[in-house]
């Protein structure tokens, strides 16, 4: 049993070792009407708040204007960028 926990515990750790993480994260958002309604701006707030506390993370937040269209458009041209 104490050879397999040992086994084990050298697994972990070359596992956690090798593990490879993102060196900078983007999120985007996009928002109806910020600046208007205000569970929206204090959204914003807040997510832009969240990223900053963590490193490595940047955000872009748009704002359709209350435009669903242009919305629908923002979220299209955010998910094009995910390769960039």
């Amino acid at each position: 049993m104490k050879t397999v926990s040992k086994t084990m515990l050298g697994l972990m750790i070359a596992a956690s070792a090798t593990t490879v993480y993102a060196k900078d994260m983007v999120i985007g958002i996009t928002q109806n009407n910020v600046g208007v309604d205000s569970y929206q701006t204090t959204y914003e707030k807040a997510f832009k708040e969240a990223a900053a506390s963590t490193d490595g993370v940047d955000t872009v937040v748009l704002d359709a204007g209350g435009d669903v269209a242009r919305q629908i458009a923002q979220m299209q041209d955010l998910i094009q960028q995910k390769s960039m």
